[in-house]
């Protein structure tokens, strides 16, 4: 499905619906803008559609029972009312007090993307969508995810990038659909150093979460490098706090992951000396 979406990115923008406006170091599109114009005829014929509508309004008014995504930008204020019990995808990155109490509206929800949002701690009502695909919490100020999340097992995507979460409770090894978790922790960003962001611990076995596509950045062990060999579908993997014992190991892993593409790999610390002469990409 990976593949699918960037062929269909691909083609949105030989058709000059999307221009990149950046690339990543292996030259990947990370960033595309849409043209203005081009902009405001999608989001009339999605909102005619029933498709999705985006508000970003200082004051907004009541949401379409039909609409399917709704998107809140930071510009709109007030809802008056939030109804729609078809919804499928969520997102906002204002602060939200009523999270809580809309959340508990959307039981057909698959997309929840809080990015950016003014949040602590996980809503509660979170880990009762029980159609939940994709979940986004990245550049929020969460601590903890709560062991209730081993509940969302339909769940592909997990982002918490940019977090404070240290630790991903045992129950994470239960979500055997994941396709993509992305952990890390940040400290001070305006501290240029390798200590301004730190990775996250997984415990227990991994070898459960078969189906994951891309890993980053989780922090090193001698049973959770031997564990990576059984995720053989890897295509891009991060990890921390790397000694040199574990080297044998970690290169025992990689020869069982023939679509990796992407890898990073950081030292326990300052003094800790890697000799990657046996790692041949």
């Amino acid at each position: 499905m990976e593949e699918v979406a960037n062929y269909y990115l691909v083609e949105l923008t030989q058709r000059c619906l999307f221009r990149v406006t950046e690339s990543n170091a292996y030259g990947r599109p990370r960033t595309f803008v849409m043209h203005d114009l081009v902009r405001e005829v999608t989001s009339i014929i999605a909102k005619k559609e029933k498709f999705g509508i985006a508000y970003g309004d200082a004051s907004t008014t009541q949401v379409p029972h039909e609409v399917r995504r709704l998107c809140i930008q930071r510009g709109a204020q007030t809802l008056n009312s939030i109804a729609s019990s078809r919804l499928r995808s969520f997102i906002t990155e204002v602060p939200c007090s009523w999270i809580d109490d809309i959340l508990s509206r959307f039981r057909l929800l698959r997309v929840l993307c809080l990015r950016f949002a003014n949040i602590g701690q996980v809503p509660s009502m979170v880990t009762e969508l029980y159609n939940l695909r994709y979940i986004d919490f990245s550049y929020t100020k969460v601590k903890i995810i709560p062991a209730s999340f081993g509940k969302l097992v339909n769940l592909q995507v997990l982002d918490l990038r940019f977090t404070y979460v240290e630790e991903l409770p045992l129950e994470i090894t239960m979500l055997t659909n994941l396709r993509h978790l992305q952990v890390f922790v940040v400290h001070d960003l305006l501290q240029i150093s390798l200590n301004c962001f730190s990775a996250t611990k997984i415990p227990g076995n991994i070898c459960l979460l078969k189906n994951l596509q891309a890993l980053q950045i989780v922090s090193a062990s001698k049973d959770l490098v031997s564990q990576l060999g059984n995720l053989t579908l890897l295509r891009s993997l991060g990890i921390m706090k790397m000694r040199q014992s574990y080297i044998a190991e970690l290169w025992s892993s990689l020869m069982k992951m023939p679509n990796l593409s992407r890898l990073l790999i950081s030292a326990v610390d300052m003094d800790e000396i890697l000799d990657l002469k046996m790692l041949k990409p």
